[in-house]
């Protein structure tokens, strides 16, 4: 993977000027994204940083991005993410969160509901939004995103980039979080298009430890806290989660079609639902 990032890296980096590249190796290292990004950003000494994970693909219409903040250089810019096929990629950035869109997007209940009324995902994920020109981003991935100093110093007025009580998830919504409160937009450009091998340091990673990440005082439920997003609705919705498995279950070995396949099913998403809210209380 960091291969095939720094061979799309070299094939644009001889028009990018006067230019560094910073890598932090978690393989041989892993100190969590934040505290890496944060020491990254401490040597880095130009006027323009681009942050970059390495499961993306460079494309020359990166220049557009730079384009781009060279006129509004109090922007955070980021590109139109690409999946692999070619088709544009919606999940990454997403609208402020709020209790409501955690629940329909992070719990089991949530998820069947959102089958009814899917705007409301689509809206959170901006799935439903095509433009050919800038639009504003509230929440913004951070596998590709442009800033300028001045912007990045403004973001670290508390001591950071990346708040490192969030290790690896949640970092990049708290930090759309203070740069909403100290007026600070991103804005996709979407004449850059860069390709996002989405979500392969998860899938490659151990469920359970990505669950904690997520799920945790060192992901959400740190985050709710310190954003007051009522962490204890959430933490009870993920408890009548545990009951609603519960009662599925019954219901299909009631049925006794492929019996031993839906209770194996079954028992696997009941334990992963009871990990998560184990969890919600550490």
């Amino acid at each position: 993977m960091i291969q095939r990032f720094l061979d799309s890296l070299a094939t644009v980096r001889p028009w990018l000027g006067d230019s560094e590249v910073l890598i932090h190796d978690n393989t041989a290292h892993n100190i969590g994204l934040s505290k890496a990004v944060n020491s990254l950003l401490s040597r880095a000494k130009g006027d323009l940083v681009l942050l970059c994970n390495p499961d993306i693909i460079f494309k020359a219409s990166i220049f557009i991005m730079l384009d781009y903040i060279v006129e509004h250089p109090n922007t955070g810019v980021i590109p139109d993410f690409l999946n692999t096929d070619g088709s544009i990629q919606r999940t990454i950035n997403r609208r402020y969160p709020t209790i409501t869109r955690i629940l329909f997007d992070f719990t089991f209940m949530g998820r069947k509901v959102n089958k009814i009324f899917p705007w409301i995902s689509a809206d959170y994920c901006y799935s439903r939004v095509h433009s050919t020109t800038p639009w504003r981003v509230e929440q913004p991935g951070g596998s590709c995103l442009l800033l300028s100093r001045r912007t990045i110093d403004k973001l670290s007025q508390d001591g950071y980039f990346y708040d490192e009580h969030f290790p690896v998830l949640w970092n990049d919504v708290d930090l759309a979080m203070r740069a909403r409160d100290r007026g600070i937009q991103f804005v996709l450009v979407p004449g850059a298009k860069i390709v996002h091998v989405l979500a392969h340091s998860t899938r490659t990673s151990d469920p359970r430890f990505i669950q904690m990440l997520f799920y945790s005082r060192a992901g959400f439920m740190g985050f709710a806290k310190k954003w007051g997003l009522r962490a204890r609705i959430f933490q009870l919705a993920v408890f009548i989660d545990i009951y609603f498995i519960i009662m599925v279950k019954m219901f299909k070995l009631i049925q006794k079609r492929g019996h031993v396949r839906q209770e194996t099913t079954a028992s696997k998403v009941l334990d992963s639902i009871l990990y998560r809210f184990r969890c919600t209380l550490t």
